[in-house]
């Protein structure tokens, strides 16, 4: 199942705290999209994904908004 997160406006660490709150409501091999526009989160968010063993694949929207795709 494919979910969606908007955390555009919010900074660091607000959005990655938002996404470790919604994951908790997801299953093995659910994805979720998270779309950022903190320079912080655009880097903190794939860097923790990557450590807690989740597929990550980021995809530049524009120069201020940034869409993250987690595969739990």
């Amino acid at each position: 199942m494919s979910h969606k997160l908007d955390a555009r406006g919010l900074i660091c660490p607000l959005p990655l705290l938002k996404l470790k709150l919604k994951l908790k409501d997801l299953n093995q091999g659910d994805k979720i999209q998270i779309i950022v526009s903190d320079t912080g989160s655009r880097a903190d968010i794939p860097k923790w994904a990557n450590k807690m063993g989740y597929e990550v694949s980021i995809n530049k929207l524009s120069s201020h908004e940034t869409e993250i795709n987690i595969k739990i």
